[in-house]
């Protein structure tokens, strides 16, 4: 080999490995080769490319898992034009309760109920049902609370006993009849009686007194229509 050849080969062998270095070196910035991150761009912000989409998450429900909804009372009697609260308490299946309910009625043309308070309104005669549900998580669980409304009453209405008082001898009867009185006038009613001494005076379910014994009893007659609003006979008894 001569001296020309001997130089080119050098040269190519130079050539050569100075090419390999940079390729090496890369990743090091050696040669000044720039550095850069697959997946990143060189300013060094993230390149949404490098993992996938970017787009919404999935989004999970943090609301504890609800056991079951207790309500003060599954069944209710209201009058058209009256108020009642109701309430409830959700338990969780950690131990744990709250009373964070959400109130809906099925008719609310006959029951309404605020929504986040419990106050249930009757509106007119009808029965509805209430449901009671978990703030937190609406449709899981529920109770519910069947509601039946009544007429409503006038305000000055009060029940009257004719005779109002009575006196019949041991062995005979005597009819008494009840009514009841308001805005709208007079008119017998349906309803209870009780003889405050069955002893002395026994009342059937018509009115009809029966004398059993000397004395006297106080007899009593509640309308279907007011069960607070009672009228009274005094009933004496003779041999």
């Amino acid at each position: 080999m001569n001296a020309t050849t001997f130089r080119v080969l050098s040269a190519a062998c130079l050539t050569a490995s100075l090419a390999g270095c940079a390729i090496a070196g890369a990743g090091a910035g050696i040669l000044g080769v720039p550095t850069q991150t697959q997946g990143s761009p060189a300013n060094g912000s993230p390149n949404p490319s490098a993992s996938g989409s970017q787009g919404p998450s999935n989004q999970v429900n943090a609301s504890k898992p609800v056991d079951r909804v207790d309500v003060s009372t599954n069944n209710l009697v209201i009058q058209a034009g009256k108020t009642q609260k109701v309430t409830g308490t959700v338990k969780y299946l950690d131990g744990s309760q709250d009373s964070d309910l959400k109130w809906a009625s099925n008719d609310g043309t006959v029951v309404t109920i605020n929504e986040t308070t419990g106050e249930i309104a009757g509106v007119k005669e009808g029965n509805a049902t209430i449901y009671a549900r978990a703030a937190a998580n609406p449709n899981i669980k529920s109770a519910i609370i069947n509601v039946s409304v009544k007429p409503g009453i006038v305000v000055d209405l009060s029940v009257t006993v004719e005779p109002s008082e009575a006196t019949i001898k041991v062995n005979s009867s005597q009819q008494l009849d009840g009514f009841v009185t308001n805005s709208s006038g007079k008119s017998h009613a349906n309803g209870n009686w009780r003889s405050s001494d069955e002893g002395v005076a026994f009342v059937n379910d018509q009115g009809v007194v029966r004398g059993l014994k000397e004395g006297k009893a106080t007899i009593t007659f509640t309308s279907d229509q007011a069960p607070s609003v009672k009228g009274t006979s005094q009933v004496t008894v003779t041999k």
